[in-house]
């Protein structure tokens, strides 16, 4: 194993293996439901006319390929005093790919609840200086590197209040919760001949921070939908400060009333502040790129 492998083990995604669950365990669902959806009479309903689709509950499971750019500031030990752009100095890959799972529960036509869950995960190491100096009679090899590996999750949990929802458009506000799971790590290598030596910097903070959005939906055709959506984080308490904003415009086909799939474009700003003994640690991810996603429906809305 070289001592690039060593200094800083590669991260894969491991998603794939979830969603393929996932989907088997959703297919069984929708197999169950099929029984119940076939005995219910909504043809006259104009609301369900207009629309097509009769979803108490729906699940969404899509892949983001994402423009990624990170900066962040440590003032601790490390010695990183100014921003940083970790894409740029520590390799981190600039384009990635990450999982995103949606989904919401209606009690009726006007209440809901929306849940959503992302993942973002990138390593990269550099190589900062590599030549010899002498010393004496004998010659060392000076080789630098630095390494920096980023482990970003965001969830939500927010109640949607639909001030219209007429079959050919549900708009209204939302608030909830919202958490981010900041995990990040800078690492620094020096070899002299035989001695090494290393400096390390972790991030690792849970932050709860309160939600509050705005969502339109739109029945274009029969079971084809153009959504937009809107979160905005704010907080300053305790340790923390900043403001994160996610917003997400979406279009979905369903083809039966219980599978559909679509494309959405994604954007996720996470601008946070955290307050330490040591020195403050400024954070500041973006997240922007397409996504492509299907979605399973549960019936039974009346």
């Amino acid at each position: 194993m070289s001592r690039k492998d060593r200094f800083y083990p590669q991260r894969r995604l491991r998603w794939v293996g979830g969603v393929v669950t996932a989907l088997l365990a959703l297919t069984l669902l929708g197999a169950t439901v099929t029984a119940a959806e076939n005995t219910e009479s909504t043809e006259s309903d104009s609301f369900f006319e207009r629309r097509g689709i009769n979803d108490r509950a729906g699940f969404f499971i899509g892949g983001v390929a994402s423009t990624v750019d990170t900066r962040a500031q440590i003032n601790p030990d490390f010695g990183v005093g100014s921003s940083i752009e970790l894409e740029r100095i520590f390799g981190l890959p600039s384009e990635r790919d990450y999982p995103r799972f949606q989904g919401y529960w209606r009690f009726n036509r006007k209440h809901r609840i929306n849940f959503q869950y992302l993942r973002a995960v990138s390593s990269g190491t550099t190589t900062l200086l590599d030549e010899e100096i002498t010393i004496g009679n004998e010659t060392f090899e000076l080789n630098a590197q630095i390494g920096a590996e980023q482990d970003t999750r965001f969830a939500a949990v927010e109640y949607r209040y639909a001030f219209v929802n007429n079959g050919r458009a549900e708009a209204g506000l939302s608030a909830g919760l919202g958490f981010i799971d900041a995990n990040l790590e800078l690492f620094g290598e020096v070899n002299v001949g035989p001695l090494t030596q290393i400096a390390k910097e972790q991030v690792n903070e849970i932050i709860p921070l309160p939600v509050a959005g705005i969502y339109v939906d739109f029945t274009l055709t029969r079971r084809l939908f153009l959504s937009v959506d809107a979160l905005i984080f704010s907080a300053n308490y305790d340790k923390y400060s900043g403001n994160i904003d996610d917003s997400r415009m979406a279009l979905r086909w369903y083809p039966t009333k219980l599978f559909g799939f679509g494309a959405a474009w994604n954007r996720t700003r996470i601008d946070l502040t955290i307050a330490e003994d040591r020195g403050d640690i400024h954070l500041d991810y973006l997240f922007e790129g397409p996504e492509l996603f299907i979605s399973f429906l549960v019936p039974g809305l009346k």
